[in-house]
């Protein structure tokens, strides 16, 4: 069978019906959903960033573009998007392991934080 499950997922075969010609399912991993996997899925906090856990940087034009940069770099668990700058902020850590600065909109105006949704 092909691997019709992308960014990691993985294929699990099922018996075909009427309903569903497919014969298999895909457990994707976090920040992936949908049938083949390939829907980016993530959340955000406004105003909100991580400070000191930089994992890169780079000039982007959306939240999306945003986490599909953090996607594809290695260390990358989440991200700090500003809008008015169009400025990605990578991170090592995500906000379950370092604490959130919830007033980073006075330094940065349109700043939020970006995380990888594992619930689709």
């Amino acid at each position: 069978m092909q691997q019709p499950c992308m960014h990691g997922g993985t294929c699990n075969d099922v018996p075909t019906s009427v309903n569903d010609v497919r014969g298999y399912t895909c457990s994707c991993p976090c920040g992936r959903c949908g049938r083949d996997c390939k829907k980016l899925h993530f959340g955000h906090v406004e105003r909100a960033c991580i400070y000191l856990f930089n994992a890169g940087y780079q000039k982007v034009k959306s939240p999306e573009e945003c986490m599909s940069f953090c996607w594809d770099t290695q260390g990358c668990r989440s991200a700090d998007y500003i809008s008015k700058e169009g400025a990605c902020w990578l991170n090592s850590v995500t906000g379950d392991e370092e604490p959130l600065t919830m007033d980073c909109a006075q330094w940065y105006p349109g700043v939020a934080y970006l995380f990888f949704n594992c619930t689709c």
